[in-house]
């Protein structure tokens, strides 16, 4: 069996988790950057081959394990999200699929299908008219999170609570020609939840505590293992599944309101979450694939 991990960093600790838990099975498994592949439409021989360069040689790979698409401008977003797509197309199974990483990776979808599949998550609007965002902003009560349509790891999340500021922000942003994801700011006790799933069962649980609002590991928040409840553990694999995930984690806030879904992770980081269980969070995805892969 032959499979790729293909990743926006050879060096990234998720990345070479799997990977040493791939090289436990009888694969050849490789790891590629996704900033070097290139689709070559004009080859001659088999275009898949073409696209990883011959790494397999003159095998097409059975799989291909999509760890991510990296934080850049929205164009390559979109080159990198339609590669994966067009793997698909070409009759490559990966994991997660394109229609995953497209609707987890981008917020607005996200949101969108998780209010289809009613699952509780704050209130959110999303438009690129700085007057709407400002009125947007009166409506979920003075009190919101802006954040990028597209990223990870907390990272350009702001909270406004001010007025004046929401209105020079908003006004500043669109001359950018910025789009405003606004959602409700739901106090949590600086606490969330991370349910990480393979398939459609719950593999691992932490809970992350951080100093302030802001609970990514990335931004100094504390880990520490945590048990679900019948209620959390069906939130989160419902979450997943809207977005027909097949490895996710999900993070889940608790409120006044009731258990909430922020975020949908489609490329969940590992080490983080590893060292609150002892379960191989890396050899379970391994061996969930390779199931798949031989279907």
């Amino acid at each position: 069996m032959d499979i790729g991990i293909v990743t926006p960093s050879l060096k990234s600790k998720g990345t070479n988790l799997i990977f040493k838990a791939f090289k436990k099975h009888a694969v050849n498994v490789k790891k590629i950057k996704i900033s070097s592949l290139s689709l070559d439409l004009t080859a001659e021989d088999d275009v898949i081959q073409s696209l990883f360069h011959r790494r397999f040689g003159n095998v097409v790979p059975d799989g291909i394990i999509s760890r991510g698409i990296g934080i850049r401008k929205t164009k390559k977003i979109f080159f990198r999200v339609d590669l994966y797509r067009a793997m698909e197309i070409l009759g490559l199974n990966v994991i997660n699929s394109p229609k995953c990483l497209e609707l987890a990776t981008n917020k607005m979808l996200c949101s969108v299908m998780l209010r289809k599949s009613k699952i509780p998550t704050p209130e959110t609007l999303v438009c690129e008219n700085d007057k709407i965002a400002l009125n947007a902003f009166k409506l979920l009560g003075g009190d919101v999170l802006l954040k990028p349509m597209y990223g990870s790891k907390g990272i350009g999340i702001t909270r406004i609570q001010d007025a004046g500021f929401a209105e020079y922000i908003f006004y500043s942003l669109s001359k950018l020609d910025e789009t405003f994801y606004l959602q409700k700011f739901y106090p949590h006790n600086h606490r969330d939840i991370r349910v990480f799933i393979v398939g459609n069962e719950v593999v691992a649980a932490m809970e992350r505590v951080g100093d302030n609002w802001k609970t990514n590991l990335a931004k100094g928040g504390i880990a520490k293992a945590a048990t679900l409840n019948s209620e959390l553990e069906e939130l989160a694999i419902k979450s997943s599944e809207a977005v027909d995930a097949k490895v996710s984690g999900i993070d889940i806030i608790d409120t006044e309101s009731g258990y909430m879904v922020i975020e949908v992770n489609a490329i969940p980081g590992l080490s983080g979450i590893q060292k609150t269980t002892k379960v191989n969070i890396a050899d379970t995805i391994a061996d969930f694939c390779i199931k798949q892969f031989r279907r």
